[in-house]
This record gives structure tokens, C-alpha cells and sequence, in this order.
């Protein structure tokens, strides 16, 4: 093992904790949405991306002691994400772009699976986003016109 290895194992070993391996975690699903959300076939990077930093969280959680559930991780990562849109859009036309984009993402999702009630979730939740969307039209137009 050559010196940088040996710094990247002291390196992985000392950030094996939740909060470190979840951030990168929230990277792998930032990655994946990237390559859900973008048109070209190919992917792009994203998830090439997204397969080297979850290889990264592999060999953080084999050497996290004590042991991490896989709970613990999903939900600080899922809490990284939102403290970070809430850091970006902190104002109320933030707001509203998120809850656009939240709708919009909940009907991709919906889209996306093939079970016996999704075609009416993604009704539900493409409802939802022009609901938003007028509401951010309306509160523009308002604006607009003062």
C-alpha cells in the first residue's frame, strides 16, 4: 500500500461517522435525480457520478464502528437536502419555486412506477403542480402590476 492509500484509508476511517457518509449519500441522490431530470439518453455523468461517490458510502459504512443503519443515513441525508433548499430559497418566490418543483418531482415519481394506482398519483400530483404554478403566475402577475 502506497502513501496516499494509506492517507485515503486514514482518511475514509476517520470520517466512517452518519452525518459524513449521509452527506455523500445525499450526493448519489442528487446525481440520480441529474440523470432522471436531464433529456440526453446517454445520462451524461450523473450517474457515473452517482456510482463512484455510492462506491465511496460502500467503503465508509464497512468501516463505521460501531455499525450504521441504513435508516439513520437516508434520513440525515434527506435532511442535508432540505437544510440546503431551505438555505437557497429562503424567501417567499423561493418558496414557491420549491413547491413547484416538489409537485413536479412527486409527479415524476408517480410517472415513473407501473403499479395499480400510480396513474392516479401522478393525476393527484400533476394537479398539484399546476396548482402551484398558477399560484406562482398569480403572485408574479400581482407583483408585476404594484
Amino acid at each position: 500500500m502506497d502513501d496516499h492509500q494509506r492517507f485515503m484509508q486514514a482518511f475514509r476511517k476517520a470520517n466512517a461517522n452518519p452525518e459524513f457518509i449521509a452527506r455523500n449519500f445525499a450526493d448519489v441522490l442528487r446525481d440520480l435525480m441529474r440523470a432522471v431530470a436531464v433529456q440526453d439518453a446517454t445520462l451524461g455523468g450523473h450517474s457515473y457520478k452517482a456510482a463512484q461517490a455510492w462506491e465511496e458510502v460502500e467503503q465508509l459504512l464497512a468501516l463505521a464502528d460501531p455499525k450504521i443503519d441504513m435508516h439513520t443515513i437516508f434520513r440525515l441525508a434527506v435532511a442535508d437536502i432540505r437544510a440546503g433548499l431551505a438555505v437557497a430559497e429562503n424567501d417567499e418566490r423561493g418558496q414557491l419555486r420549491l413547491d413547484v418543483a416538489r409537485a413536479a418531482t412527486q409527479f415524476l415519481i408517480e410517472k415513473s412506477c407501473d403499479d395499480n394506482a400510480a396513474t392516479a398519483r401522478a393525476s393527484g400530483r400533476w394537479e398539484r403542480m399546476l396548482h402551484w404554478l398558477s399560484v406562482m403566475g398569480y403572485r408574479r402577475g400581482r407583483a408585476s402590476s404594484s
